[in-house]
């Protein structure tokens, strides 16, 4: 496990209170499992929507260019952007 610190209005904080009473457990242990209960209802994660993207280009046999990943920024912003770097005269 990890060590955190949250700051919580009074409202919640006494929220949190009652509900680890009504629970019989810590204030730590009710915390993880709301937090872990309302993280599960996120319906993907990024991971997830990131792969699903994957598998949709595949499917559609999208081509990429061969050094996309060496020269993400040209593709990106663009040959002459102030992101890219200087521009070639």
């Amino acid at each position: 496990m990890k060590r955190t610190q949250l700051n919580l209005d009074e409202k919640t904080y006494y929220q949190l209170v009652s509900y680890a009473r009504r629970e019989k457990t810590s204030i730590s242990a009710a915390a993880r499992k709301l937090l872990t209960k309302q993280i599960s209802k996120e319906p993907t994660s990024t991971m997830e929507a990131l792969l699903g993207l994957v598998e949709l280009g595949k499917k559609a046999k999208i081509k990429r260019p061969h050094d996309l990943s060496s020269r993400i920024d040209y593709y990106l912003y663009g040959e002459g952007s102030p992101k890219f770097g200087r521009r070639k005269k």
